[in-house]
């Protein structure tokens, strides 16, 4: 745990690296690059290793702008408890499986061990307003997994209701709380997302790119630039709130980031419904929703202000309208549905902008096996052409009129950053490993952008300093993995088959065509804007192919159900064992998470 302050306002960032010596020296794998900013920076970081010495280095004489208060090794953590949940719990879940007549005995006995897990956790944490939410937050999150678990033992519609009913309300908890307790800017780039947001907060419109009031002094442009809706709904939500109230600076930031808090609350309900129209009456369904409500990175990026969260929750919506227009043969509803995803997801983040172009070929080809004639397709097309459109045009035109043509704003950007921003951030002035005269093949394995994405792509919060528990790392890469290898497998299974396929057939496999180039499209963004323009192996540049990610995790795991043999010779039994599973080891990491590490780096 490093504690430093930072001074002086004019100090550049990415200033400080912690190496620990774990008994090889110091080298680059054992240290953390740290974007220092005005005021308290902490770092907090946890290895198996043990650490023999820890250096600290600073860059450009820093002794009158830094002052390092301290170092602490070894700090005091509050235990594995969800460990012993993790592994309990599950077993309490097999027992039910294997004899439905002790379901009162088993599920007491779960709701009990999360009660007293709660409790033991809280009381380390009751000692100011914020703590004091952190026992009826971990008992709501308990009961919802326990929830989870009953809902898996059988179906029906009220079921249904209440099990989509507590997962938004758990992932709702989740991020709020979360977004509750974290200070200002503790986000990636939260300060210059909340410039946007508290320009349109005092001034009532929109601003532009090019606006000294929300340009960057270090970098030389703003995310004016970008699409700013997720800013928008922010900045007027504080504009109208500050007109009717006077409320603090963090009440106005709390307020801005319940955009995210709510986006990522919606992106688990139509996880919700895409699980139930891929899957059916499947227990497997329940793994999709749960996957995307719990993964840790994912939930950080909706307690933050962001276009990031908004922009997933559109890929959630267009996944969604694609498997019920493939469904339902593109009804009206489903017609006006993506269009309004995909001009949602236009005004919100480039790198999700694969899914609008898939959703070309994929609604022309399925819509032409269908019984539509001619006439009743091209009404369906113009009416997707124009309320897509209607939806996100008009920040487009605003672009062009603004920034002479410039309709992405990409070139204006550079422009202004080329010009304003301080040496040695100019784009002409950042290194990048094409420039360095890297192979591509060298980037992803020497320099660890795969290692280091996936890492943060799991869980890596704070401003990217602030990492999980080891142990998080290995058993999430290992839970990926097995999911994958049963999507693998049912890919094959599925190519290998020489019947002929229906209609429907056909457009479930387009519908999983797409989902897949989709997820490989945001890929490949990252690794170029990696490679051509700033290396930043950050998992949060890839989180828009989650729902893709999920859907495959999801059909492998139901793949390795249908291979493996039925659980107490019931149709269904190994795969409501696996589902079960899956979910209580999905909601016991992010408990794990919130009080191993967030919890004590905010906190305790």
């Amino acid at each position: 745990d490093v504690v430093a302050q930072k001074h002086n306002k004019n100090f550049p960032e990415y200033t400080m690296e912690i190496y620990f010596d774990a008994g090889s020296g110091f080298n680059e794998q054992d240290c953390i690059q740290v974007q220092m900013e005005l005021g308290l920076n902490r770092v907090y970081f946890d290895t198996l290793k043990p650490v023999r010495r820890v250096r600290v280095d600073f860059f450009n004489n820093t002794k009158s702008y830094v002052r390092l208060d301290h170092i602490t090794l070894n700090p005091r953590q509050a235990g594995n408890l969800p460990l012993f949940l993790l592994v309990s719990f599950c077993c309490l879940l097999l027992f039910v499986m294997v004899s439905r007549k002790r379901d009162a005995l088993a599920f007491t006995g779960a709701l009990l061990i999360w009660t007293a897990v709660s409790i033991a956790a809280g009381i380390p944490f009751l000692r100011d307003v914020r703590g004091t939410l952190t026992f009826p937050y971990l008992a709501a999150m308990g009961l919802a997994s326990f929830l989870f678990a009953a809902f898996l033992m059988e179906e029906g519609r009220r079921k249904e209701r209440l099990f989509v009913i507590a997962l938004c309300a758990a992932a709702f908890c989740l991020y709020f709380y979360w977004a509750a307790i974290t200070p200002f800017a503790e986000g990636p780039d939260e300060a210059m997302h909340h410039d946007v947001v508290y320009y349109i907060c005092r001034k009532g419109v929109l601003p532009a790119g090019y606006d000294p009031a929300v340009r960057n002094t270090i970098w030389g442009f703003s995310y004016a630039y970008y699409p700013i809706l997720p800013y928008i709904i922010g900045g007027y939500l504080e504009f109208v709130f500050s007109r009717i109230a006077h409320p603090s600076w963090m009440q106005l930031v709390l307020l801005a980031r319940m955009v995210s808090v709510v986006s990522g609350t919606l992106t688990v309900f139509f996880a919700y419904r895409l699980a139930g129209l891929m899957w059916k009456k499947r227990p497997i369904r329940y793994l999709l929703p749960v996957f995307v409500a719990f993964l840790p990175e994912l939930a950080f990026i909706n307690t933050y202000i962001n276009s990031d969260a908004m922009a997933i929750m559109t890929t959630s919506m267009i996944l969604y309208f694609w498997a019920s227009g493939c469904e339902h043969d593109w009804r009206t509803r489903d017609a006006a549905g993506l269009s309004v995803a995909m001009g949602l997801c236009a005004l919100t983040y480039y790198n999700c902008y694969g899914f609008i172009l898939m959703s070309i070929p994929l609604f022309f080809y399925t819509i032409s096996l269908g019984r539509r004639d001619k006439r009743e397709t091209a009404r369906t097309t113009a009416l997707i052409v124009c309320l897509t459109l209607a939806v996100c045009g008009w920040w487009f035109i605003r672009n062009a009129i603004l920034y002479k043509g410039d309709i992405l704003a990409r070139r204006t950007l550079n422009e202004y950053a080329e010009l304003y921003a301080q040496d040695g951030y100019k784009p002409s002035q950042v290194s990048s490993p094409k420039k360095e005269g890297i192979s591509l093949w060298e980037m992803l394995t020497t320099r660890e952008w795969i290692r280091k994405t996936l890492r943060s792509f799991i869980a890596m919060f704070s401003a990217y300093s602030l990492r999980a528990k080891h142990f998080v790392y290995v058993l999430y890469k290992g839970f990926l993995g097995v999911g994958l290898l049963g999507a693998l497998a049912a890919g094959i299974r599925r190519i290998l088959a020489k019947k002929s396929e229906s209609a429907v057939e056909k457009k479930r496999t387009a519908f999983w065509i797409s989902t897949v180039l989709a997820l490989l499209i945001v890929l490949a963004l990252a690794v170029y804007y990696s490679y051509n323009v700033d290396f930043q192996p950050q998992g949060r540049y890839i989180l828009p192919c989650v729902l893709p990610l999920g859907c495959l995790l999801t059909a492998g795991f139901g793949e390795i159900a249908r291979i493996l043999p039925a659980g107490n010779g019931k149709k269904q039994g190994t795969e409501r064992v696996l589902a079960g599973a899956g979910c209580t080891f999905c909601a016991c990491i992010m408990m794990n998470i919130l009080l191993d590490t967030v919890f004590h780096f905010y906190i305790g």
